[in-house]
Formats: C-alpha cells, sequence, structure tokens
C-alpha cells in the first residue's frame, strides 16, 4: 500500500501479528537451514509449519484505516504514492531462483508433482505438471518480505509486511502453501519407508 495511507498502529504489535511474524520467521529459518536438514527432515518441518502460518495469516487484521469514498479526489490523488520494499524485484528474482535449486536438489524427482489448477472447476479437470520446487521458492521469498519488513521498527513498513501476507494469501504465498501441502504430504506418508529409512517412487 502507499505511503501516506492512516495505520491502525495498535494493531502492529497485536498478539496474533506476532504470533504470524514469529511462525513466517520460522518458515524461513527452514529454508535457510535446508543444506544442514536431511529430505525428511525438511519435508516434517514444512509440514507442520505451513498450515500453521497459513492459518495464522487468516486472522490478520487490516492494519489501514482506509479513508470513505467520499473523501475528495484531489485530496486522494496528493497522497504521496511510494510503497515499502524489503528488496528489489531483481534481488527477490535471485533469491527465487537460488531457493528452487536447492529445494530441487534436496528433493530430486520427488520435486515434480501434478495438480488440478482448479479442483472445484467442472471443465478443467486435467492434472497439470507442476514443480515443487517453484511453488515453496515463492513461498519462501514472500514470507520472507513480509519478515524484512516487520522486522523494521514499527509504522509503515511493518503495515506493509501485513498488507502483503494479507493480500497474497489468496492467489500468492497461501495458494502454493495449499498447493504444495498434498505432495508433501504424500511424499511423507506414501512415499518414505520409516523403517528402512529411504524414499520409494
Amino acid at each position: 500500500m502507499p505511503r501516506g495511507v492512516p495505520i491502525h498502529a495498535d494493531l502492529l504489535d497485536h498478539p496474533d501479528v506476532k504470533q504470524l511474524a514469529e511462525v513466517a520467521q520460522k518458515v524461513c529459518d527452514v529454508f535457510e537451514r535446508m543444506n544442514d536438514l536431511s529430505k525428511i527432515e525438511f519435508l516434517q518441518q514444512l509440514e507442520e509449519l505451513l498450515p500453521l502460518v497459513y492459518h495464522l495469516a487468516h486472522r490478520i487484521p487490516d492494519p489501514y484505516d482506509w479513508p470513505d469514498d467520499d473523501d475528495d479526489e484531489n485530496e486522494k490523488q496528493e497522497r504521496v504514492l511510494e510503497w515499502p520494499t524489503a528488496m528489489s524485484e531483481r534481488d527477490a528474482i535471485d533469491l527465487s531462483m537460488d531457493v528452487h535449486d536447492r529445494v530441487v536438489a534436496k528433493l530430486g524427482w520427488h520435486s515434480l508433482v501434478h495438480f488440478v489448477y482448479d479442483p472445484v472447476s467442472t471443465e478443467k479437470r486435467d492434472a497439470i505438471p507442476a514443480d515443487l520446487g517453484l511453488l515453496l521458492a515463492d513461498v519462501y521469498v514472500d514470507l520472507k518480505k513480509g519478515c524484512i519488513l516487520y522486522g523494521r521498527s514499527p509504522g509503515e513498513d511493518r503495515a506493509q509486511a501485513l498488507w502483503d501476507w494479507r493480500f497474497n494469501l489468496g492467489l500468492g504465498w497461501g495458494r502454493n502453501v495449499a498447493e504444495a501441502l498434498l505432495p508433501i504430504h504424500s511424499i511423507i506418508h506414501q512415499h518414505y519407508d520409516e523403517d528402512e529409512e529411504v524414499f520409494n517412487p
């Protein structure tokens, strides 16, 4: 959201907000420690944390105090249109590519999965190939951006973090979490032999 929109400052340190920020950071930590985790440890930690961060994001309040629709149009146009950012677009792309490559290296052929784009549609029911590494990398980058913004001093940056987490729940990182959970569940519970400690096809 642009700078200049009034903020509900009391919401920035709300317990639900703090809990989401803490869990989002834990998810990011899993990705950042990925090279030190075994494949099964990596997947099990994601299976535990991703549903939690998804759940908590639904409880986040809107941090902005939106003006009435009948405000003077000239006053609206005078507001400074400047969005707080956590990183440049180039840095976000580079980070996503790096995390993607490391996830694919960790998961091997299990990073190639299938899903139905719209499971509710009566027309589009064909399974399409998907890259689990890409889904997870996008989740990481979206959550990481929020963590960076939230970690700054309370104010517009922190409000932007909340807005981004809320807004991207529907079609951004939240959808990716929902799509990634089923293959993660399948790899752990259908393709991992706990006794032999090996993954099967």
